[in-house]
């Protein structure tokens, strides 16, 4: 690992080092707050500091009584009020509003593939697991229109197929 000569910071690239020096370290374009001796190398940052001066000005969903302190953060709760699902399983046709939850899904229902491991000989690529008996498996193949023309793998959407082949 690499060691900053200036504070505790430590590294495993050197590349990151060196961004932690030019944005933390470098008297060169030091951006100062107007409100403290604070300096830094990058406008994020300040603008970042800078809001620790300002009071917390909680922002509220208003579709429920949640409440927090960040417009990001409410972008992403609202997420859940609304009918667009933008995660989407690269896998199977799963698809989610949050996403922890997809990162959820890939863990419990695809850990084999998602640690680079083997599937089981009986499963073919992108193959959801059996959750509701062969009726609905079979239901689920049927509709996957979009095929790989380098494997045998097929997906429920062309989005998923298209991420499949960038793994070939």
């Amino acid at each position: 690992p690499y060691k900053c000569e200036f504070c505790e910071v430590r590294c495993a690239m050197k590349g990151n080092l060196k961004s932690h020096m030019r944005i933390k370290h470098s008297t060169e374009n030091t951006l100062k707050c107007p409100e403290c001796d604070f300096q830094c190398g990058n406008k994020t940052s300040l603008r970042h500091h800078i809001r620790s001066h300002q009071p917390e000005q909680p922002v509220k969903c208003s579709e429920c009584s949640y409440s927090c302190s960040s417009k990001a953060a409410l972008k992403v709760h609202e997420r859940i009020h609304g009918k667009e699902r933008p995660f989407k399983c690269d896998l199977c046709s799963f698809d989610t509003k949050q996403r922890s939850n997809l990162t959820t899904h890939v863990r419990k229902a695809h850990s084999d593939k998602a640690k680079g491991g083997k599937r089981s000989p009986d499963k073919k690529e992108g193959e959801r697991p059996k959750q509701g008996g062969s009726r609905q498996v079979a239901k689920l193949d049927a509709k996957k229109a979009f095929k790989c023309d380098l494997c045998d793998a097929s997906f429920v959407r062309e989005d998923s197929l298209r991420s499949h082949k960038k793994q070939h």
